[in-house]
């Protein structure tokens, strides 16, 4: 059973196809594609990755700039010269709207980011030997590294091989009391396990 749209959704729904030709000059001709299926046709970023060959991450960074600027080009408008009465209440509304549109999609923005971080890792981590995973919990004082080596990372609060891998050689060599030789120990020590310098794990 088809759910009953509201009255505001209703005006939304009655609204956009008028107000999007508004603001197509300030929009490129893919943003305003976009825009048109996914708020007039009830398209999604999916539905719409096959044809315009772009990702959905892709895909919701154009369309938040095209909101953007579309809120910009309706609050420049002239109300008086444009829009009238009622029609200039639901131009309102529409722009409470927009920004809602625009607020949820920069949440979805930061979840995608930190999918795609998790998912990164997750795929980093399971290209990696065995032998590398199993090291990547050690802790650090359980090595073979020697003391000197053992002693800096615990100055700079690196207790695991896994913190270890997130420097690189010349953030590890600025650490205090670091010099090339114990960057050079570690390097050796970390390519045998079949890790290396800034991983991310």
């Amino acid at each position: 059973m088809t759910k009953k749209k509201s009255i505001r959704e209703r005006a939304i729904d009655e609204l956009l196809p008028h107000l999007l030709p508004m603001g197509k000059s300030a929009l490129t001709s893919l943003e305003y594609k976009i825009l048109t299926e996914v708020l007039l046709h009830g398209k999604t970023f999916a539905d719409l990755s096959k044809t315009l060959k772009l990702t959905v991450h892709r895909q919701a960074q154009i369309f938040e700039g095209a909101i953007t600027r579309l809120i910009n080009t309706v609050n420049d408008m002239e109300p008086d010269g444009v829009l009238a009465g009622t029609l200039q209440t639901e131009l309102d509304k529409t722009r409470e709207e927009l920004a809602e549109v625009r607020f949820e999609l920069e949440n979805t923005n930061r979840e995608l980011d930190e999918k795609q971080k998790k998912l990164g890792a997750l795929v980093a981590h399971e290209k990696l030997p065995a032998k590398a995973r199993a090291a990547l919990d050690l802790l650090i004082d359980d090595t073979e590294l020697s003391a000197r080596v053992k002693g800096i990372c615990s100055r700079s609060s690196i207790y695991k091989v896994r913190q270890l891998i997130q420097f690189s050689k010349s953030e590890f060599l600025n650490l205090r009391n670091c010099g090339e030789q114990s960057a050079n120990e570690v390097q050796a020590f970390l390519l045998k396990k079949g890790l290396n310098w800034k991983m991310s794990i």
